[in-house]
């Protein structure tokens, strides 16, 4: 049997995570909206991101506002289903602040293969677009 291909990414594809965010960018209940923005968020901010920030970081990526309300218990049940799926992994890690350390989850893409799927991902490019509209409007002045 052949070796898996790998995309332009020099990622190999994990059946199981991939076929994940093609069903979840069918679904429209909440919690998979939930699992697919976290994705984003987690594609979006390099891979990795704090709990205590990930809400915010969701809210920013929707430049045209997020279609439904994003709620703790929701967030909580959409971490729980990625990580058993695979998609992410979730740590409990102190996290620096200027006081010194709090408590907190650091979540973690596991599977480079989302960002394959997510790569023309309409929420994301549209976040992409305006942020970088806003850097070329801050460098001209």
């Amino acid at each position: 049997m052949p070796p898996a291909a790998i995309d332009i990414y020099g990622v190999r594809p994990t059946p199981s995570v991939s076929s994940l965010v093609r069903s979840l960018r069918l679904e429209r209940d909440e919690k998979s909206q939930a699992m697919l923005d976290v994705l984003r968020a987690l594609v979006a901010f390099g891979g990795s991101l704090w709990r205590s920030e990930l809400s915010s970081c969701i809210t920013q990526l929707h430049v045209e506002g997020l279609g439904y309300e994003l709620s703790g218990r929701l967030l909580d049940a959409a971490l729980k289903e990625l990580e058993k799926k695979g998609a992410i992994s979730i740590v409990k890690a102190k996290r620096a602040v200027e006081t010194g350390a709090v408590d907190d989850e650091l979540i973690r893409l596991k599977d480079e293969s989302v960002r394959v799927e997510l790569a023309a991902d309409p929420v994301l490019t549209r976040y992409f677009d305006y942020f970088r509209g806003e850097l070329e409007r801050a460098l001209r002045g």
